[in-house]
């Protein structure tokens, strides 16, 4: 099913509830097909669970433990927990 601009204006348009990866899609969607897009998030910031508590902040923890032994440098090296919470940080807030 494709989506179609209105034939006219009403004031109704689309209400979509969270700002995680599906209601991102809907609203930018709705929007291109030309309606009025309210995109409500109960955070203090977009993304949903997957970008901000989930999936990337998970994955980047990950990533920043294991550096160093995919450049080389020994399995034994030690980093501080705070580097490594910085880091998730940095790609979470971008």
């Amino acid at each position: 099913m494709t989506a179609a601009a209105p034939a006219a204006r009403h004031g109704a348009g689309f209400v979509v509830l969270g700002s995680g990866p599906a209601g991102q899609k809907a609203a930018i969607q709705a929007a291109k097909a030309g309606h009025d897009v309210v995109l409500v998030e109960r955070e203090n910031a977009v993304g949903g669970a997957c970008v901000r508590t989930g999936t990337i902040p998970s994955k980047t923890l990950r990533e920043h433990a294991t550096r160093p032994r995919l450049h080389g440098e020994p399995a034994a090296v030690e980093r501080p927990m705070t580097e490594l919470l910085a880091g998730v940080a940095d790609v979470v807030e971008a």
